[in-house]
């Protein structure tokens, strides 16, 4: 059966109108092997549900496996789709409609179930053969080879189709390699090429529009890698001189952090286009961000206050460029403050070090012009290697992955100047630099050298017993806690 015919005059579905839709549709009768790249809200998931009641209901038996990387892709997106068009058919569909499954008989059915679980039970595809197969795997980009290996092993039958559909994010994996195999037919769909762009409204519900897309056009900026990907549904061209891949950090989001310290990173900005960030994170592991633009100092610092005397941070980093050095200053007053307040109550005492950071100091590393090159290259390399866990935040990956470095007159590297970025079209990296400063405070170079809060608050406790008090404030004259080397 015609999958778009099968589409309007059985299930109802009025919204198969766009030519490209269409067409990959049509290359289901003629192919075996479906890949599309896409940008970002471009139906793919739209196609997915409807192609597998498609199949479903076109061969008898037929088997239609549908996968993906997490929970919320194969239970909400995917078999939401495929509940709603089974539901609302024109024509009663025969079978038993169930919590990501559809049962006919037992060598007839649609099932979904997720690429962890896979993971975790090699052998879930084993079992799954039959005479016709559609296997749909959506956020193919996401999911590892040892999946697509089982994969293969269920598709042996004469009619056993395969449909991938991700966002171009990493170039490399089964995905990636898809673009290159002969045996696939192969499809990019561009944002610009949405007929909501296109027509300056919505003419397909849910599908991107021509607002999104320019406000991705200024925060990310036509030459970063992420704008490419999620904008054009183009695999990135890295720059040689890029510190660090978007398929990198995609990668660490399901990474497993190292241990580390408790510590908030405050990149201050005041007016103009520039955003004040806070990255709260714990080891390698990315906890959360905050952003804010047109924030004043005083607000910035009550923000930073209220954060530490919630969170108990080991360390409070602070860019201390233009703006900062004055709330690092009132920061260190306001633990003081915190603490006098507390020791009158009886109650526990904050260990929280208030640490500046400056990226045009002196690096650790010789080869870096500065403490900022040094800071952003170690970070990314941590990155690389799969020791820090991110989480999935559009904006930072674009800043991280869009900064540039150079060499200067003495042959040291440096990064791009928020100047260069601008000039690029691109956004500045204030998210990212906050993330950074975060991990470079939080992360022992020497993991044999970390110490847990407990080992630090006895630490801390013996040391101030020792401290001489400065005459003028009557309190403890405080060690300089040096950043890790």
């Amino acid at each position: 059966m015609d999958p778009p015919f099968c589409a309007r005059e059985y299930l109802g579905i009025k919204t198969l109108t766009w030519e490209k839709h269409i067409e990959i549709c049509k290359a289901f009768v003629t192919n075996d092997r479906i890949t599309v790249r896409s940008g970002h809200s471009l139906g793919k998931d739209f196609l997915s549900g409807f192609l597998s009641l498609w199949f479903l209901y076109s061969f008898e038996p037929a088997v239609v496996i549908t996968t993906g990387p997490t929970e919320r892709q194969v239970n909400k997106v995917i078999w939401g789709e495929i509940s709603k068009y089974w539901r609302n058919s024109l024509y009663p569909l025969y079978g038993e409609l169930l919590t990501n499954e559809i049962k006919i008989a037992d060598d007839w059915y649609a099932l979904g179930f997720t690429a962890k679980e896979t993971n975790q039970t090699i052998g879930k595809f084993q079992g799954l053969k039959g005479k016709n197969i559609l296997v749909i795997v959506t956020e193919a980009q996401a999911v590892e080879d040892v999946i697509f290996d089982q994969i293969e092993g269920i598709m042996t039958s004469d009619n056993s189709k395969l449909y991938l559909a991700g966002n171009p994010l990493r170039t490399d994996g089964y995905f990636y390699r898809s673009f290159s195999d002969p045996t696939f037919k192969k499809f990019a769909l561009s944002c610009y090429d949405s007929p909501n762009y296109i027509a300056g409204k919505e003419v397909i519900p849910g599908m991107v529009g021509r607002k999104w897309v320019v406000d991705k056009e200024v925060r990310w900026g036509k030459d970063s890698p992420l704008f490419q990907a999620r904008v054009l549904g183009e695999f990135p061209k890295q720059s040689i001189n890029s510190l660090v891949s978007i398929s990198s950090l995609e990668k660490s989001l399901t990474k497993t952090p190292v241990k580390g310290y408790k510590v908030l990173a405050i990149d201050p900005a005041r007016f103009g286009d520039d955003s004040t960030a806070f990255a709260d994170v714990t080891g390698g592991k990315l906890n959360s961000i905050q952003e804010f633009q047109g924030l004043a100092t005083p607000e910035v610092e009550g923000k930073a206050i209220s954060l530490i005397k919630k969170c108990d941070y080991d360390f409070v980093v602070v860019d201390e460029g233009s703006m900062g050095a004055g709330i690092y200053d009132h920061l260190q007053d306001a633990i003081v403050d915190i603490n006098k307040a507390r020791k009158k109550k009886g109650d526990t005492l904050l260990i929280t070090e208030i640490v500046p950071f400056n990226f045009g100091a002196a690096p650790f590393d010789d080869n870096f012009a500065n403490l900022g090159t040094d800071a952003y290259f170690w970070v990314c390399d941590l990155i690389e290697k799969g020791d820090i866990r991110l989480i999935d935040h559009p904006d930072l990956f674009n800043q991280l992955s869009s900064r540039k470095y150079k060499f200067n007159l003495k042959g040291k590297m440096i990064l791009e100047s928020k100047a260069d970025m601008k000039g690029r079209g691109l956004p500045s990296p204030d998210t990212a630099d906050a993330v950074v400063m975060a991990f470079w405070q939080s992360i022992e170079s020497d993991q044999a050298e970390f110490k847990t809060r407990e080992e630090r608050k006895e630490e801390d406790s013996e040391y101030e017993q020792s401290l001489e008090v400065n005459e003028l404030t009557g309190y403890p004259v405080r060690r300089e806690r040096e950043v890790f080397v």
